[in-house]
């Protein structure tokens, strides 16, 4: 090996350990967009109901192959 690379390879190591760390800026929130104007009824039980079938078949069904899945339960205006 040169003296040259030796030295420029030193030089670079020295240099990145004494150069201040730099921190990555947060991003800048501007704004939120929701069109989603779909409202269910407080205290839906049927909703509900629905809605604690779908968590229970989603988190039984987690461990699958692929790591995905997918389902709905219900009808409208209740589907989940």
């Amino acid at each position: 090996m040169h003296i040259s690379t030796v030295f420029i390879n030193l030089l670079v190591v020295v240099l990145s350990v004494l150069s201040p760390a730099t921190e990555a800026q947060q991003p800048n929130y501007l704004n939120h967009d929701c069109r989603n104007t779909t409202a269910f009824p407080v205290n839906s039980s049927t909703y509900r109901a629905n809605r604690d079938s779908v968590l229970s078949l989603l988190s039984s069904n987690g461990s699958r192959e692929t790591g995905f899945y997918n389902t709905t339960v219900g009808r409208s205006p209740n589907m989940v």
